[in-house]
C-alpha cells in the first residue's frame, strides 16, 4: 500500500487488523511505523477517526529514531 501522507502513525501489535495488545511487552503481532513527516505542512489531515489499533498519531516535524544495541533488541524513538 502506496500513498502521499506527511504524518505519523505508530500501531499497537496488529494482526488481521485488531490489535493483540496494548503495550510492546514481548509483542506477538507485528506493529507498524508510518513516517512521513518531511512535509507536514503540506498535510495534516488523518481521513478517519483514530482506530482502536493505532497508538499514537502526529502532524508534527519529527524523524524515527532506530537502533538495535544488541542481537535481541531492537528500538524506535520519534523525536
Amino acid at each position: 500500500i502506496n500513498q502521499k501522507k506527511h504524518n505519523y502513525e505508530r500501531t499497537f501489535p496488529v494482526y488481521q487488523s485488531e490489535e493483540t495488545q496494548t503495550d510492546y511487552e514481548n509483542p506477538k503481532a507485528p506493529v507498524y511505523y508510518v513516517v512521513g513527516v518531511g512535509g507536514v505542512e503540506k498535510n495534516t489531515d488523518f481521513q478517519n477517526d483514530q482506530p482502536s489499533w493505532s497508538a499514537d498519531r502526529e502532524t508534527k516535524y519529527g524523524y524515527l529514531l532506530m537502533s538495535a544495541p544488541d542481537e535481541s533488541t531492537f528500538e524506535m524513538v520519534y523525536l
